[in-house]
């Protein structure tokens, strides 16, 4: 009999804009529900920015219970000091390289600590943003998948 080898499933995490696009249009519902062996994790900055354009107190109270169901499992990714001060050097790299406009790249901000904090936590990143995130990518490499927008 050989030997078993156990393969821990692949962690990983949704931007805003994939959870947008299924909440709106319901796009990405069938490869969001055919993943396989991963294990989902929400980041605080993705929950922040889905809280701030509900529009009814029923969405309100989906997104609290979403973001619970990721506390009880210990799936809730809180950026930590070291993530924010990396985040402060990337924002301050791409304001001083001159390529972006500033209020660009202070805009990223939530961009760049969710792929810095999910890279230092070993997370997959699965957004539809491929320019901003794989232009952050050039800079510190991070587990990145884009799903295309039409999908």
């Amino acid at each position: 009999m050989g030997k078993l080898i156990y393969l821990r499933p692949e962690k990983i995490l949704f931007d805003t804009s994939i959870y947008i696009s299924r909440l709106n249009t319901g796009r990405h519902a069938k490869p969001m529900d055919e993943l396989g062996p991963v294990t989902i994790y929400l980041h605080s900055t993705v929950f922040e920015e889905l809280l701030a354009g509900f529009r009814t107190e029923m969405e309100k109270k989906e997104l609290f219970k979403l973001k619970k169901s990721f506390l009880k499992r210990g799936r809730l990714v809180v950026p930590t000091d070291k993530d924010w001060e990396e985040t402060g050097l990337m924002v301050n790299h791409f304001a001083h390289e001159g390529s972006w406009p500033v209020r660009n790249v202070v805009a990223m901000t939530h961009d760049i600590l969710i792929s810095v904090s999910a890279r230092n936590s070993g997370i997959r990143v699965i957004t539809e943003n491929k320019k901003d995130f794989e232009r952050i990518r050039r800079t510190r490499d991070f587990k990145l998948t884009v799903w295309p927008v039409g999908s």
